[in-house]
């Protein structure tokens, strides 16, 4: 079956998210990088942050910016489908639930 993600935007000059809700699965795809969040300027999808439960990044993405899931406490994996995908330090601020990042490629 289909599933259409109820939430769609850009997360960089050409890198945008999915997220789908009812999974709570958000996908970062594209070619680039993701802009820096910070305290002041939340990610898009800071609003259903406690909703996220995995992240997958495609192939494609070559930088994962700073807080981009910071506060994300329901997350407890993430997949990095890109090995030579950098990860702003920041980037997993306070996922105090994330078990695995699952780096391939």
């Amino acid at each position: 079956m289909l599933q259409i993600p109820e939430y769609i935007g850009c997360c960089g000059d050409n890198v945008y998210y999915l997220f789908y809700e009812s999974a709570g699965k958000l996908v970062i795809h594209g070619k680039g990088e993701m802009v820096d969040y910070s305290y002041s300027k939340n990610s898009p999808w800071h609003e259903y942050k406690n909703k996220i439960k995995s992240v997958n990044v495609e192939d494609g993405v070559t930088y994962i910016g700073g807080y981009s899931f910071n506060e994300c406490t329901s997350l407890t994996s993430v997949t990095i489908n890109n090995g030579k995908t950098r990860i702003n330090k920041t980037a997993f601020r306070h996922c105090i639930n994330l078990k695995s990042i699952d780096l391939k490629g």
